[in-house]
């Protein structure tokens, strides 16, 4: 077993994950794109999670950069940046700056939300 942001998971269960993953995300993405946004709660996680890959964990970004590294994966990149922000994913400060909250804080919102 190993330690995943203070929870013990082991090797068989991470795979099931990621092979999961994979999959689910197989469904929405084509050509590095969404083709649509997920309705469903579970694979709308995977596909903020997706999103949050996009993101450097030591960056902090202006809006307008944010906006356009989602503006390639989908038309209404406003709505990807504000569901980040919704779900705790991303920050925001009131000059507009957006930084992606730590790893271990990131996995403790997946677990709290996204059932694995």
């Amino acid at each position: 077993m190993r330690t995943e942001g203070g929870m013990r998971a082991d090797a068989v269960a991470v795979e099931c994950v990621r092979r999961s993953h994979k999959c689910l995300h197989s469904r929405f993405i084509m050509e590095g794109r969404l083709v649509m946004y997920p309705s469903k709660k579970l694979h709308r996680y995977h596909e903020l999670l997706h999103l949050v890959g996009l993101l450097n964990s030591r960056a902090v970004y202006r809006e307008r950069e944010v906006n356009e590294i989602f503006r390639n994966v989908w038309d209404d990149f406003a709505y990807l940046r504000r569901e980040l922000v919704d779900h705790g994913y991303l920050r925001r400060n009131s000059r507009g700056e957006y930084w992606l909250v730590d790893g271990s804080e990131c996995f403790e919102i997946l677990h709290a939300d996204a059932p694995l």
